[in-house]
């Protein structure tokens, strides 16, 4: 199972390697620019977005480890959780960073799928064949986890 897994993200990854190219950003860039001049109703996607450019319905942002030092005198960074949001009513953004060798995770959408992280996270946990007495208190930490709906906040 795990082996499919690597297998298929290697070749998604593969795939991807022209949006890398320096033209393909700038082209991104450019539509990114449009967007933000426009200065649309974030209630209103076809006022950001009329052409669906950003339309998909599962967007996943992967930052990797990005080498930030975590320590600012006496200030200590402890967490750090990547967000965007993009796309339709019902699309779903993940968002992952590490830092210090601990992964943060973020969801956001403006319809949420209850428990889409947790169960993700627990499916990843099953696929690495992970002893019980290793998954269930990182389980139990997910457990934790609340989701908070944009539209719940005005």
């Amino acid at each position: 199972m795990i082996f499919l897994f690597w297998e298929f993200a290697r070749q998604l990854k593969h795939g991807m390697i022209a949006s890398n190219k320096k033209e393909a950003i700038a082209v991104g860039l450019s539509a990114v620019r449009g967007v933000v001049a426009q200065e649309g109703d974030p209630d209103d996607l076809t006022s950001i977005d009329a052409a669906g450019f950003y339309n998909h319905d599962l967007m996943i942002s992967n930052y990797g480890d990005p080498g930030v030092r975590t320590r600012f005198g006496d200030l200590n960074l402890k967490a750090l959780y990547p967000s965007v949001i993009t796309g339709g009513i019902n699309t779903q953004s993940i968002s992952a960073v590490t830092i210090d060798g601990k992964l943060y995770i973020t969801h956001i959408s403006r319809q949420p799928f209850p428990a889409l992280v947790e169960d993700a996270c627990a499916i990843l946990l099953e696929a690495c064949d992970m002893p019980a007495e290793v998954q269930d208190p990182l389980l139990s930490e997910l457990s934790g986890f609340s989701l908070m709906n944009r539209a719940e906040l005005r």
